[in-house]
């Protein structure tokens, strides 16, 4: 009985451990995009995006990722046409400021400068 009470105790300690990463994460998503400049013109769901691959620092962040992230939860088959198409937008909006999104077939997206997008 002692370490069933025992046992209890420490699934309890676990479960407050994982709640308070999940509001973490949760509140993180949430704000996802709140801080991009105001002059690239980015729409809600472009200005996730952006800032996801942002985070990534220049790696390639899967697509499911991203869906993850900006749709939170959503079939991945129903949302990636949506992706490509926001991907083609924020690649517009901004090249002018000198970056550009760049698609790895297959993977996912990455943010580098128009520059490395011609190498």
């Amino acid at each position: 009985m002692n370490e069933l009470v025992l046992e209890n105790a420490k699934l309890r300690e676990q479960v407050e451990g994982l709640s308070a990463r999940v509001a973490y994460f949760e509140n993180m998503l949430e704000n996802l995009g709140t801080n991009l400049p105001p002059a690239w013109r980015l729409s809600r769901t472009e200005a996730r995006v952006t800032d996801v691959l942002l985070r990534a620092s220049g790696r390639v962040v899967p697509y499911d990722a991203i869906i993850e992230a900006v749709w939170l939860g959503r079939d991945p088959e129903t949302v990636q046409r949506s992706l490509y198409v926001h991907a083609c937008r924020i690649r517009r909006k901004l090249r002018p400021f000198g970056m550009n999104v760049l698609a790895t077939w297959g993977v996912g997206f990455s943010i580098g400068t128009v520059e490395a997008a011609r190498v």
